[in-house]
């Protein structure tokens, strides 16, 4: 049996029991029988000696069933190819520790263990690829499907499964998803290209696209029921949003440089489009929650800066849009209450880096709530440093772009402080080397 098997047999189970049974109780009797059946599942060579035993293994029909199943079996059983990376990496195969060293074929009910600094691929039926990071244990549960006990796993597959002890996690189209089993058992699932469904022990179950994520727990409802248009926010118009959101911050940015550098026609131009773009956050907020019916329009030039924060607030509670919203507003406030910026700017060529320091600089000279709130600029900058590495499809590429933008970068306190910041959210390899050149050059 299967964890497929085992997951059908509980739902019969719950099916009939689901007067007496509440949601959580479900939860938690499932996570419970996956622990124990990842912890004791029996080898496919096990099933089959029990099998030969048995006295129906005893009778002719037995033994011809046997004769022509094993060819089969030998066909099935190898699921797919590991290789080692980096550092040590173990299969546990029948109870036996298999040290890996290069590649070696897989086959279900493997277990998989990555160890401290270290890392492996593993390549299954249907291109199903998934690399796996450092301190990270799998289970190969079937031809296209893994269960992570714990650790990391970045996925690029057509169609496949990751199964957790808090739900599974299945595409049926080609897409990338990175996904975490914490410590505290938390499922973290981050989709990276097109989507991927989710489905909890209970039953639930929701579609994640690109951008998104999700932080799964034994208690998480998961629901595609849509709240009322004038209770919360739908993920288009958070979307649409986070765009004005970019604009705004883009726009208002070229403003100061261009005031710093006397092109005045440009700057006006620059703070008026910032303006309107901000300000038109408040028509997303009257349009339907698919974007596609709009309410007789706004007239923006009317609104004031101010005004945008508490519509926002009135319609959503996502913290991460509300101080990104406060931040932007700010920034705005600093904007029209400087006459100039003497500023110097920073001109490496590095984009992200140039700007995180330009507003490092702004939100220097005020308060430490507004400098709190320069942070929150200053984080968009460092993911756009990430997202331009991680743009990379191969990984030789990646760290290629990592050195020549280090290159750029002079060696400065801020520049230090700020590539720290960037590690934090680089994949483990990427990070370790990055440290090294911290420490090393810096």
């Amino acid at each position: 049996m299967g964890f497929e098997d085992l997951e059908q047999k509980l739902k019969k189970f719950f099916h009939q029991e689901s007067a007496q049974t509440d949601y959580l109780q479900k939860a938690r009797i499932k996570e419970l029988a996956f622990n124990r059946f990842s912890a004791k599942k029996m080898s496919i060579w096990q099933k089959l000696n029990a099998f030969l035993v048995s006295k129906y293994a005893l009778s002719t029909l037995g033994l011809a069933l046997l004769i022509g199943f094993i060819p089969l079996l030998n066909n099935q059983i190898y699921a797919g190819e590991i290789s080692r990376e980096s550092g040590l990496v173990e299969i546990i195969r029948d109870g036996k520790k298999i040290i890996l060293d290069g590649k070696s074929r897989l086959k279900v009910g493997d277990e998989i263990i990555v160890s401290n600094n270290a890392n492996a691929k593993i390549s299954l039926r249907n291109n199903f690829e998934s690399e796996l990071y450092e301190n990270t244990k799998v289970k190969v549960d079937g031809r296209n499907s893994l269960f992570l006990v714990n650790g990391q796993l970045n996925n690029d597959l057509e169609s496949g499964k990751i199964t957790t002890n808090k739900g599974e996690i299945f595409a049926k189209s080609p897409s990338k998803f990175f996904v975490d089993v914490t410590s505290s058992g938390e499922t973290h699932i981050l989709p990276r290209k097109n989507e991927v469904s989710v489905r909890n022990w209970q039953g639930e179950e929701i579609k994640l696209t690109a951008g998104e994520e999700l932080r799964l727990r034994s208690d998480t409802k998961l629901s595609t029921k849509l709240l009322p248009q004038d209770i919360s926010l739908s993920n288009a118009q958070i979307k649409a949003i986070r765009s004005k959101l970019f604009i705004t911050r883009t726009k208002a940015i070229n403003y100061i440089e261009n005031e710093i550098s006397r092109d005045f026609e440009k700057a006006d131009a620059d703070l008026k489009s910032a303006e309107k773009s901000f300000k038109s956050i408040a028509q997303i907020l009257k349009t339907s929650r698919d974007l596609k019916t709009l309410l007789p329009r706004e007239n923006v030039e009317m609104l004031k800066i101010s005004d945008i924060y508490p519509r926002v607030a009135k319609k959503t509670k996502n913290v991460a849009i509300l101080r990104e919203v406060k931040a932007v507003e700010k920034l705005f406030e600093i904007i029209f209450k400087t006459n100039h910026f003497d500023l110097k700017l920073s001109q490496t060529g590095v984009l992200s880096f140039d700007r995180y320091v330009l507003v490092s600089r702004i939100f220097a000279q005020n308060d430490a709530k507004t400098f709190d709130l320069g942070n929150i600029l200053r984080d968009q900058y460092i993911q756009s440093f990430v997202g331009k590495i991680m743009n990379e499809e191969l990984k030789i590429d990646q760290i290629s772009v990592l050195n020549q933008e280090i290159k750029k970068i002079p060696r400065t306190t801020i520049a230090k402080f700020f590539l720290r910041k960037v590690g934090e959210k680089l994949p483990p390899d990427l990070r370790e080397l990055l440290a090294e050149k911290l420490e090393q050059e810096f």
